[in-house]
């Protein structure tokens, strides 16, 4: 017998459970490890004492030796297990509640009805009896897979809620500096998507090849023998018949060719996309002044002073005020 077992794992649970209920007559509604491991000194305190560890020993028969104790003990925390009698009891019948279960007791009476079923009968108990196995297998890996994809989830949804984007750090961060980060990781996850989906492609493209290659290889073979028929029926001067007249296609080279055409049009279509083209469009119908063959200018008064010209200099310079619509205006 140990003697924790006997007294000191009781009085460990009971001075855990005051330290609970002192911090939620505090008004705190959470317990967790740090609470725990701050009142962890506290309660060992309280539970260790010389008088527990003397009465442990004591009680457990350990020190003084005390035999008697000690099986009093095993008796009390190791019970013996009784035996039950199941010679006399028949089997119950348990009813299945799981495919295996249900597959195991089909096979069971499978092997007791089959021979007692007539003869019209036996076929149809059969076909039930497969049908039914089958029925089982599929809903068995439905339920594997079921389970796989929904732990898959988790996981993605576990990883998803304790990723953190870092961006820097230590130091500090600007706005510029964190949206070109932004910017830079985005364009890093472009990249990869499109390397993803590219890797797609190409796998479906050559799985395609290799697919078009072997039936090719076969039509190539048909071909050869049709003509060697041909041949021999033109040889021994017989009637060839309608069907061997018509050449077997090669399906690798139908498929080679619209894949050329395939990336010429590609081709085409990216150079369309390169050309920039600009058009200008003169419509003189909402614009009477465009019809003009000529616009005059303003009159210039030549007999101004100085002082008039100087101000009509001054008046030369561009004004943003003024309409300057009329300017080298020509159709």
């Amino acid at each position: 017998m140990q003697p924790l077992d006997v007294s000191v794992f009781q009085l460990y649970k009971h001075w855990h459970d005051v330290a609970i209920k002192d911090v939620i007559a505090s008004l705190d509604v959470e317990y967790g490890l740090r609470s725990f491991l701050r009142d962890l000194a506290w309660i060992r305190q309280q539970t260790f004492k010389k008088s527990t560890i003397r009465h442990a020993f004591r009680k457990a028969g350990m020190y003084p030796p005390n035999a008697t104790a000690c099986l009093e003990q095993l008796r009390t925390f190791n019970p013996p297990k009784e035996k039950k009698d199941t010679t006399n009891l028949s089997t119950l019948p348990r009813t299945p509640t799981k495919p295996m279960e249900v597959e195991v007791h089909l096979t069971k009476w499978e092997a007791k009805f089959t021979t007692v079923c007539s003869s019209p009968s036996r076929p149809e108990w059969e076909s039930f009896v497969k049908g039914t196995k089958t029925v089982l297998t599929w809903f068995e890996l439905q339920s594997s897979e079921l389970r796989i994809l929904q732990e898959r989830r988790k996981e993605e949804l576990e990883k998803k809620a304790m990723s953190r984007k870092v961006l820097r750090k230590f130091g500090g961060l600007t706005a510029k500096d964190a949206q070109q980060k932004l910017d830079a990781i985005a364009q890093k996850e472009s990249e990869k998507e499109m390397k993803n989906q590219k890797r797609a492609r190409d796998k479906i493209l050559r799985d395609e090849k290799n697919e078009m290659y072997r039936q090719g290889v076969e039509a190539r073979e048909q071909e050869r023998l049709r003509k060697r028929k041909v041949k021999e029926l033109t040889k021994a001067k017989q009637d060839i018949p309608p069907e061997l007249l018509v050449p077997i296609p090669d399906p690798e080279k139908i498929w080679k060719a619209g894949q050329l055409e395939l990336e010429k049009q590609l081709q085409e279509q990216l150079q369309r996309e390169d050309e920039v083209e600009a058009t200008f469009i003169l419509d003189p119908t909402g614009d009477q002044s465009l019809t003009q063959d000529y616009i005059a200018f303003p009159p210039v008064d030549s007999n101004c002073d100085d002082s008039s010209s100087s101000e009509s200099g001054e008046s030369e310079l561009y004004d943003s005020d003024k309409d300057y619509s009329w300017f080298g205006r020509y159709k």
